[in-house]
């Protein structure tokens, strides 16, 4: 027979635990957001990103930002191979490689230098960077869905995930972060935002943009 007092006192235990765990994650999420909030947004406003979110967009403009994704894209992933597990957190360079595939164009090479990430919080760190790209991929594929020709392949953001890919990632990220770790974790989040705009910044230095 269950003793109904030890009973509320392990449900009171359980949830107190949850409850903390959830402060600590909200912490983290709102340190990190705030301390990349420049670099993400100056990323986004990058002339060759930002046309993906305007109407109308031409297919000149579409496929530059592929071919300029690629590069960052790929090249963390391989960074990050064997970090996360891959079920939970597929690749997917794949997806922009077979969009590129189809429209028969080569991806811009990276000609700047990759941030290195050598320990947990700066894994995290560029990890957070890549899985908020997918997230954001989504609102992208819908904005596309509306602009874009319906033959033109569109695998890299319309394949994108959710918030349910986002609140894994977190879950996954509390194995690693901590209050003592996370300014750490943003520098290199900073690093990865500013590798992206510098690797975008080159490919404008060879390619002007479409009107």
């Amino acid at each position: 027979m269950s003793n109904k007092v030890n009973d509320r006192s392990v449900d009171s235990d359980g949830s107190q635990n949850k409850a903390a765990e959830h402060a600590v994650s909200q912490l983290l999420r709102n340190n990190l957001r705030e301390a990349t909030a420049n670099a993400h947004r100056a990323l986004d406003h990058h002339p060759i990103l930002s046309p993906l979110l305007r109407s109308p967009l031409s297919t000149e403009a579409y496929i530059l930002a592929l071919r300029a994704l690629h590069g960052p894209q790929s090249a963390l992933e391989t960074m990050l191979y064997g970090f996360a597990p891959r079920e939970a957190f597929p690749g997917r360079a794949a997806d922009l490689e077979r969009d590129l595939a189809r429209l028969d164009v080569k991806p811009y090479p990276v000609l700047v230098t990759v941030p290195r990430a050598t320990d947990y919080a700066t894994k995290m760190g560029a990890m957070y960077v890549i899985e908020g790209s997918n997230l954001g991929g989504q609102v992208i594929a819908r904005q596309l869905a509306q602009t874009l020709s319906p033959e033109l392949p569109r695998d890299f953001f319309g394949r994108a995930e959710g918030y349910a890919r986002w609140e894994r990632f977190w879950e996954f990220a509390m194995q690693y972060l901590a209050e003592d770790n996370i300014a750490k974790a943003s520098e290199m989040a900073v690093d990865v935002f500013d590798f992206y705009r510098a690797h975008l910044n080159s490919v404008l230095q060879h390619t002007p943009i479409p009107d």
